[in-house]
């Protein structure tokens, strides 16, 4: 099943229509990273605990020294959890090794590094913060049930990214199989939720 029959597939069991492409909005480094400007085919979707977004395809061409790179491929599904921005700005909970680029040039935003206790979660992610993040306020969002899940449940090229309010999930490679879009919804959601009940505490 092609990426788009995928998604045909997908809004209809939602009943709501799939979009070709849409503008995308550079809100996390994944999709800053992108060099296109569009999603799609995307779909508009609630994931659960309520969070309006839409869950799409992100393919774009790399750029080399040489010139022209590789494909790179997404399914990637974005919420707001506006309520986290004055708690954790930014959160970036990355698979180690992800690769977004074959030429990386620019200046990084400083970052700090959290390290928890999960052997689990520091073998399959980096998970970077803002400068100044209150690490009392990280523990708490890292509850053992959330690391938990996140060493365990998602598969090895799972990320998300949390910038602004701006949370994008992800998957390296095309979702080709309505199943697996579905899931990626229910993982957005309880994600977005977590983040929202740790700021509402």
């Amino acid at each position: 099943m092609s990426a788009e029959a995928s998604f045909q597939a997908f809004g209809a069991q939602r009943g709501v229509p799939v979009a070709i492409s849409a503008p995308m909005v550079r809100s996390v480094p994944l999709l800053a990273d992108a060099r296109t400007d569009n999603l799609g085919p995307l779909v508009g979707v609630t994931f659960p605990g309520g969070f309006q977004g839409t869950i799409g395809q992100l393919a774009y061409r790399g750029y080399s020294k040489e010139g022209q790179g590789r494909m790179f491929r997404f399914t990637v599904a974005s919420t707001w959890v506006m309520e986290s921005t004055p708690f954790v700005p930014r959160l970036f909970t990355v698979r180690k090794g992800r690769i977004t680029d074959d030429y990386h040039y620019g200046i990084e935003a400083r970052s700090d590094r959290l390290w928890t206790e999960s052997t689990g979660l520091n073998e399959s992610y980096e998970v970077t913060t803002g400068p100044y993040q209150d690490a009392n306020w990280m523990r708490q969002l890292f509850q053992p049930t959330f690391v938990e899940w996140l060493a365990r449940v998602p598969p090895h090229d799972f990320s998300f990214e949390l910038a602004y309010g701006s949370l994008v999930t992800s998957l390296d490679r095309d979702l080709v199989d309505p199943a697996g879009l579905d899931w990626l919804c229910e993982a957005t959601g309880y994600i977005a939720a977590r983040i929202r009940d740790e700021c509402l505490e």
